[in-house]
Protein backbone atom coordinates (compact mmCIF):
# COMPACT_ATOMS: atom_id res chain seq x y z
CA UNK A 1 0.00 0.00 0.00
CA UNK A 2 1.23 3.55 -0.76
CA UNK A 3 0.86 6.19 1.57
CA UNK A 4 0.53 9.86 0.96
CA UNK A 5 0.97 12.61 3.63
CA UNK A 6 -0.26 16.24 3.57
CA UNK A 7 -0.47 18.59 6.58
CA UNK A 8 -0.66 16.05 9.30
CA UNK A 9 -3.15 13.93 7.02
CA UNK A 10 -1.29 10.38 6.08
CA UNK A 11 -4.06 8.45 3.48
CA UNK A 12 -4.07 6.02 0.99
CA UNK A 13 -6.62 6.00 -1.86
CA UNK A 14 -8.31 3.12 -3.58
CA UNK A 15 -8.17 2.69 -7.46
CA UNK A 16 -11.43 5.18 -7.69
CA UNK A 17 -9.11 7.56 -6.04
CA UNK A 18 -11.35 7.60 -3.24
CA UNK A 19 -9.83 7.99 0.50
CA UNK A 20 -10.25 4.64 2.47
CA UNK A 21 -7.44 4.84 5.16
CA UNK A 22 -6.36 7.90 7.03
CA UNK A 23 -4.77 9.00 10.14
CA UNK A 24 -5.37 12.10 10.94
CA UNK A 25 -2.14 13.64 13.46
CA UNK A 26 -0.32 16.90 14.87
CA UNK A 27 3.60 16.99 13.31
CA UNK A 28 5.69 17.49 16.14
CA UNK A 29 7.56 21.12 15.72
CA UNK A 30 10.57 22.25 18.30
CA UNK A 31 9.26 21.21 21.82
CA UNK A 32 5.64 20.32 20.75
CA UNK A 33 5.23 16.31 20.35
CA UNK A 34 3.49 14.49 18.02
CA UNK A 35 -0.51 13.96 18.97
CA UNK A 36 -2.33 10.87 16.95
CA UNK A 37 -5.90 12.44 16.38
CA UNK A 38 -7.97 9.79 14.41
CA UNK A 39 -7.64 7.01 12.53
CA UNK A 40 -9.86 5.88 10.06
CA UNK A 41 -10.33 2.71 7.48
CA UNK A 42 -12.79 1.95 5.46
CA UNK A 43 -14.86 -1.22 6.40
CA UNK A 44 -12.91 -3.82 4.14
CA UNK A 45 -9.28 -2.92 5.10
CA UNK A 46 -9.96 -3.02 8.83
CA UNK A 47 -7.21 -5.57 9.80
CA UNK A 48 -4.13 -5.53 11.96
CA UNK A 49 -1.79 -5.65 8.64
CA UNK A 50 -3.32 -2.45 7.44
CA UNK A 51 -3.06 -0.59 10.83
CA UNK A 52 1.13 -1.70 10.94
CA UNK A 53 1.52 -0.59 7.66
CA UNK A 54 -0.57 2.90 8.27
CA UNK A 55 1.99 3.31 11.31
CA UNK A 56 5.28 2.12 9.64
CA UNK A 57 4.68 4.78 6.99
CA UNK A 58 3.82 7.56 9.63
CA UNK A 59 6.84 6.84 11.70
CA UNK A 60 8.90 6.69 8.45
CA UNK A 61 7.27 10.29 7.71
CA UNK A 62 8.14 11.27 11.04
CA UNK A 63 11.90 10.10 11.05
CA UNK A 64 12.35 12.25 7.41
CA UNK A 65 14.51 14.29 9.31
CA UNK A 66 16.68 11.67 11.40
CA UNK A 67 19.98 11.61 9.04
CA UNK A 68 20.37 15.53 9.09
CA UNK A 69 19.77 15.57 12.66
CA UNK A 70 22.41 12.97 13.19
CA UNK A 71 25.07 14.79 10.58
CA UNK A 72 24.58 17.71 12.78
CA UNK A 73 25.17 16.31 16.10
CA UNK A 74 28.06 14.95 15.72
CA UNK A 75 31.58 16.48 17.16
CA UNK A 76 28.82 18.38 19.32
CA UNK A 77 30.89 18.59 22.76
CA UNK A 78 29.69 16.20 25.35
CA UNK A 79 28.53 17.79 28.74
CA UNK A 80 27.16 15.97 31.49
CA UNK A 81 23.27 17.35 31.86
CA UNK A 82 23.56 19.38 28.35
CA UNK A 83 20.47 19.48 26.81
CA UNK A 84 21.03 20.93 23.23
CA UNK A 85 23.35 21.36 20.82
CA UNK A 86 24.68 24.92 21.60
CA UNK A 87 25.25 23.66 25.39
CA UNK A 88 26.30 19.93 24.53
CA UNK A 89 25.32 16.17 25.52
CA UNK A 90 25.79 13.80 27.51
CA UNK A 91 24.18 9.90 26.22
CA UNK A 92 20.78 9.79 27.76
CA UNK A 93 20.29 13.81 26.51
CA UNK A 94 21.39 12.85 23.63
CA UNK A 95 19.11 9.79 22.86
CA UNK A 96 16.47 12.29 24.53
CA UNK A 97 16.47 15.31 22.10
CA UNK A 98 17.19 12.79 18.61
CA UNK A 99 14.47 10.54 19.41
CA UNK A 100 11.60 13.36 20.86
CA UNK A 101 13.03 15.20 17.06
CA UNK A 102 12.98 12.45 15.09
CA UNK A 103 9.79 10.33 16.22
CA UNK A 104 8.10 12.87 17.75
CA UNK A 105 7.27 11.79 21.09
CA UNK A 106 8.32 13.20 24.76
CA UNK A 107 11.12 10.32 25.52
CA UNK A 108 12.42 9.86 28.99
CA UNK A 109 15.91 11.13 30.01
CA UNK A 110 17.52 8.02 31.64
CA UNK A 111 18.69 4.85 30.29
CA UNK A 112 16.25 2.51 32.34
CA UNK A 113 13.57 4.63 31.03
CA UNK A 114 14.40 4.94 27.89
CA UNK A 115 14.86 0.58 27.63
CA UNK A 116 11.26 0.91 29.43
CA UNK A 117 9.73 3.00 26.54
CA UNK A 118 10.97 0.42 23.79
CA UNK A 119 9.98 -2.89 22.41
CA UNK A 120 13.25 -4.94 23.29
CA UNK A 121 14.53 -7.07 20.30
CA UNK A 122 17.78 -9.07 19.60
CA UNK A 123 20.53 -6.43 19.52
CA UNK A 124 21.10 -8.19 16.12
CA UNK A 125 17.91 -7.34 14.54
CA UNK A 126 18.27 -3.37 15.36
CA UNK A 127 17.09 -1.33 12.49
CA UNK A 128 18.56 2.37 11.97
CA UNK A 129 17.02 4.64 14.74
CA UNK A 130 16.79 1.66 16.97
CA UNK A 131 18.52 1.85 20.53
CA UNK A 132 21.57 -0.58 21.36
CA UNK A 133 21.81 -1.63 24.82
CA UNK A 134 24.84 -2.90 26.79
CA UNK A 135 23.85 -4.36 30.16
CA UNK A 136 21.05 -6.85 31.43
CA UNK A 137 17.35 -6.09 30.47
CA UNK A 138 16.22 -3.57 33.28
CA UNK A 139 19.99 -2.69 34.32
CA UNK A 140 21.44 -1.39 30.94
CA UNK A 141 24.89 1.02 31.80
CA UNK A 142 25.22 2.15 28.22
CA UNK A 143 23.00 2.77 25.50
CA UNK A 144 23.99 4.20 21.59
CA UNK A 145 21.24 4.93 18.52
CA UNK A 146 22.37 2.02 16.00
CA UNK A 147 22.93 3.93 12.78
CA UNK A 148 23.13 0.68 10.52
CA UNK A 149 26.16 -0.84 9.22
CA UNK A 150 27.77 -1.71 12.45
CA UNK A 151 27.47 1.79 13.49
CA UNK A 152 26.12 3.98 15.96
CA UNK A 153 25.63 7.13 17.59
CA UNK A 154 26.75 8.36 21.18
CA UNK A 155 27.94 10.72 23.24
CA UNK A 156 31.19 9.69 24.15
CA UNK A 157 32.91 10.84 27.31
CA UNK A 158 36.31 9.44 26.73
CA UNK A 159 35.74 11.23 22.79
CA UNK A 160 34.75 14.19 24.73
CA UNK A 161 32.05 15.01 22.00
CA UNK A 162 29.22 13.36 20.32
CA UNK A 163 30.52 10.28 17.25
CA UNK A 164 29.66 7.76 15.27
CA UNK A 165 31.67 5.10 16.34
CA UNK A 166 31.67 1.09 15.11
CA UNK A 167 30.86 -1.44 16.88
CA UNK A 168 33.35 -3.85 18.31
CA UNK A 169 34.12 -7.09 18.78
CA UNK A 170 35.32 -6.88 22.03
CA UNK A 171 32.42 -4.58 22.91
CA UNK A 172 28.99 -5.36 21.14
CA UNK A 173 25.73 -4.39 23.05
CA UNK A 174 23.92 -6.36 24.45
CA UNK A 175 20.15 -6.14 23.52
CA UNK A 176 18.42 -3.74 21.16
CA UNK A 177 15.19 -1.60 21.71
CA UNK A 178 12.86 -0.15 19.19
CA UNK A 179 9.57 1.93 18.96
CA UNK A 180 8.64 -0.20 15.58
CA UNK A 181 5.62 -2.62 16.25
CA UNK A 182 6.54 -4.51 13.68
Amino acid sequence: MEFEVSNGHLFHKDKEGIVDAEIFFVEPRGEEVFKLLSVKLAPELQNRRIEQQMFAALMAYLRKDFWTLVNKLQHVPFVAGGREPEQGFDTGTLIQYVFNRSYGVNFPLITKEQEGATIPIEASQARPGDLLFWGSHGNAYGAGIYLGGGKYLVADPQDNEVLVKPLQSQWLPDFAGTLRNT
